[in-house]
């Protein structure tokens, strides 16, 4: 029987067992059965999986040989290696793939950068920092040959390293420290994992072990428990089980929506198991595999019974906070935390003692203005009360409810004041508060892993149990889910690092090319797809990955092998008029491409050459001062009071841009402006916009105010000379180089005309911002303001912004 002829017997049972029904209902049955007919007759034309629910896998698209022959899809080829014409220039592998194809377009490469543009170049890819003048001025009069190698090492060496790379991995992994949504609550503890990739970078962890740790570290940690062990006794006797709790954060860096009320955990907990997937197709496989969750995929063989094989490893997976520390030594510093908040209690009961009066004065008002009725229904006993007075109850709550802000409007002048005063000290408390226990924001296996088939990606429409199992595009029968034991996401971390997957080495050097030379090979670096970009250099490509293997998927071994080539180390000049007529976007590298800094590698910047740098790695998130304008979109439903409290200690305000809290609705104006990603997906390619804000924040901003002034004086108190001798100071310290004459002149005369226009403009009732100077030196107040505007200025050009 076919399924149409099954669902119109079974709809016409249907409408004679409501026929007999309808019976009951006299002269009215004829019309409820005429109604039912039509509906029955709109079923007969529905599939009968949509009546009746499907409980088998549905059908997948076959894939085709053309699928199969997608250049992305296959395994890495170890290719010849190309013969060149100009055997002289290149220094390594990588420069024959480039020269092959430069000499087939009749292009010749570019010359070396200057040793000044080369030091500052590596120092900004490698340590997200600008080199200092003594740096400079070492490499550029080491003579050795061997003394650009020396360089490359110390940098790659450098704790900074970790901390500009990890930058990079936190943009994939959307990492951020607060829920997002509209509550968008803090994640106090999640500055664990952001250290965990900056170590991981640092001790140039294999990719591999990277993967393996990130996807299933949780699972890693239970093999190294004892049976019945507790965690936190298991961790003092291997440090290791921490920091697998730690790395397998990756899986929740995610938004995620974490509100009380009226929510609906079906669909919550589906944003998750989206969140986790699509993080894995486009992170590690390159994929946009989450375009196929509510259809099969419109450009890619991708089928969406293989969006839930892979959704399946993740269908065990649930969010879990975990102590790292005995019970013991938690009650000790949540004893501590404890005793710290008391102090705010006697402080939260002035508050109280002087809202209250004015609460209930306001209460009284709004109550007596309300009709008779409604007054005697409020003062009735709760239990008293008629159902009539209590839908009157209900209807009046709202209107009487006394707002935050009406008391503050009601509060007498000197009593805002004297609350104002109070609420600063609790401020002031809660903002020292001790670090709460230390805990793993983790995930735990719970259940077998598996998912349900979601028809059109609805969790309300669940279709078939779908198993784990990889993309039938890039696993071979053997590996597919099945043999016995249902896998789990350690087995697809596994399956991800095998040779025989063609995509995992391809896409991640890659990635570290594109942060070298500003655009991938592979040009859209998430989307190795039907639709994505085709290489530019696909042998190049594959020697990358093979060789990325072959090192032990050493990253710090691609980044040598990248900095260390010809093509690397070229200006970035447009001084070859054949290669700006033949390839005008340097797509086949003619020369080096101009990169503008990263949000943060600017502002850190800035931070290191006007010598407030704290190096200090690792721990807590830091909140910096908030514009009042940026404040304000903080969310809360109730008085808008202390929801950002500043790190006390100032010094921890010019830490890396790391080490800042980054929450998904409060962007930090200096980032935002200059394109920090917004965390709510996955960034494989940062925007490199260019508009009017840009300028207003360098120029006005209070950061840049701040560290001109601290630029200013530092040059000032440490030449002990003529001011002449700021500016070549002031040129090596901020753009590396020696200043021309040209720009000598120009420099001395506007530091001329500054002086006088400042004079001229400053009376009694205008402060003058002046650097702190020596008296000793006796700098006319005008001049030094003039240089502080000159240090601010060069903090504003193309070439300080940009690496070269």
């Amino acid at each position: 029987m076919t399924a149409n002829s099954t669902t119109k017997t079974t709809t016409y049972s249907i409408i004679r067992v409501k026929g007999r029904f309808f019976s009951s209902f006299g002269k009215n049955a004829s019309i409820f059965l005429e109604k039912f007919k039509i509906l029955s007759l709109f079923l007969l034309f529905l599939p009968v999986n949509f009546v009746f629910g499907q409980t088998s896998v549905p059908s997948e698209p076959e894939i085709s040989m053309a699928d199969k022959s997608h250049w992305a899809f296959q395994s890495p080829k170890n290719p010849n290696f190309p013969v060149v014409k100009n055997t002289s220039w290149p220094l390594n592998p990588i420069d024959l793939f480039i020269l092959e194809k430069l000499e087939l377009k009749k292009l010749s490469p570019s010359q070396p950068s200057s040793k000044e543009h080369l030091i500052r170049r590596i120092t900004i890819d490698l340590t997200g920092l600008t080199p200092t003048k003594e740096e400079i001025k070492e490499f550029c009069e080491d003579l050795r040959p061997n003394a650009y190698e020396i360089l490359v090492d110390r940098l790659l060496n450098s704790p900074h390293y970790g901390e500009r790379w990890g930058l990079f991995w936190l943009d994939l992994a959307r990492y951020a420290e607060s829920n997002g949504y509209e509550a968008d609550g803090e994640r106090p503890q999640f500055w664990r994992y952001r250290d965990y990739v900056i170590n991981a970078f640092n001790s140039d962890k294999p990719y591999y072990e990277f993967i393996l740790e990130q996807l299933a570290g949780d699972i890693l940690a239970k093999n190294l428990i004892k049976p019945n062990e507790d965690i936190a006794q298991a961790i003092l006797r291997n440090p290791k089980i921490s920091e697998l709790l730690y790395a397998v954060g990756f899986n929740r860096c995610g938004p995620s929506h974490m509100v009380g009320g009226n929510t609906d955990q079906e669909i919550l907990r589906q944003e998750n198991l989206t969140e986790m997937t699509t993080a894995v197709g486009s992170v590690f496989m390159g994929l946009t595999i989450g375009c196929a969750r509510c259809h099969d995929h419109k450009i890619d063989p991708i089928s969406q019974v293989d969006y839930y094989r892979l959704q399946g490893f993740f269908g065990s997976t649930y969010f879990k906070d975990i102590d790292t520390v005995p019970a013991a030594q938690k009650k000790i510093i949540d004893d501590e935390a404890s005793r710290h908040k008391q102090q705010t209690a006697p402080l939260k009961a002035l508050v109280e003692a002087i809202d209250r009066p004015v609460r209930d004065k306001l209460s009284k008002s709004k109550v007596e203005n309300l009709d008779k009725e409604t007054r005697v229904a409020l003062s009735t006993d709760v239990k008293q009360r008629s159902p009539q007075q209590h839908k009157l109850v209900a209807t009046a709550n709202p209107l009487i409810k006394v707002t935050w802000d009406e008391v503050l409007e009601a509060l007498p002048a000197k009593a805002r004041e004297e609350r104002d005063r109070i609420k600063a000290r609790i401020h002031d408390i809660e903002a020292r508060k001790p670090q709460p226990s230390p805990q793993a924001y983790c995930v735990y296996e719970n259940g077998t892993p598996g998912t349900n088939f979601l028809k059109r990606g609805n969790p309300k429409n669940k279709g078939a149990r779908i198993e784990p199992g990889f993309p039938r595009l890039l696993a071979p029968e053997a590996l597919q889910a099945g043999n016995g034991k249902v896998p789990n996401r350690l087995d697809l971390a596994q399956w991800l690092i095998r040779s025989e997957n063609p995509m995992t080495a391809k896409v991640m050097v890659n990635r570290i090319w594109q942060q070298h030379f500003g655009m991938g090979i592979v040009a859209s670096p998430s989307d190795y797809g039907i639709k994505g970009i085709p290489p530019t250099h696909p042998e190049l490509l594959d020697w990358l990955a093979l060789e990325f293997v072959k090192s032990g998927w050493s990253i710090k071994h691609i980044h040598r092998l990248i900095v260390s080539s010809s093509t690397y180390r070229q200006t970035s000049k447009n001084e070859n008029l054949a290669g700006l007529a033949t390839d005008p976007e340097n797509k086949y590298l003619w020369r080096m491409n101009r990169k503008r800094m990263d949000a943060e590698v600017l502002r850190d910047s800035m931070i290191f050459v006007a010598g407030k740098m704290n190096h200090k790695y690792h721990g807590p998130m830091i909140k910096i001062p908030l514009e009042p304008e940026v404040y304000d979109l903080i969310f809360t439903e109730g008085e808008p009071d202390g929801l950002w409290l500043e790190t006390p200690d100032t010094r921890e305000h010019f830490r890396k841009s790391i080490y800042l809290f980054n929450k998904r609705n409060v962007r930090l104006p200096v980032l935002e402006v200059f394109d920090q990603p917004d965390t709510l997906v996955t960034c494989p390619v940062r925007n490199s916009s260019t508009h009017a804000p840009q300028a207003l924040t360098l120029l006005n901003g209070p950061l840049s105010q701040e560290l001109c002034l601290t630029l200013a004086s530092n040059i000032i108190n440490n030449s002990h000379s003529k001011h002449e001798e700021w500016i070549p100071t002031l040129w090596q310290q901020v753009l590396g180089r020696t200043p021309s004459q040209e720009e000598i002149d120009g420099a001395m005369k506007f530091l001329k005309d500054q002086e006088k226009r400042i004079e001229s403009v400053v009376s009694g009732q205008i402060t003058l911002r002046v650097p702190k100077t020596n008296k000793s030196l006796q700098v006319n107040p005008g001049l030094a303001a003039a240089f502080a505007d000159l240090c601010l200025a060069l903090f504003n050009t193309n070439e300080f912004a940009y690496r070269p």
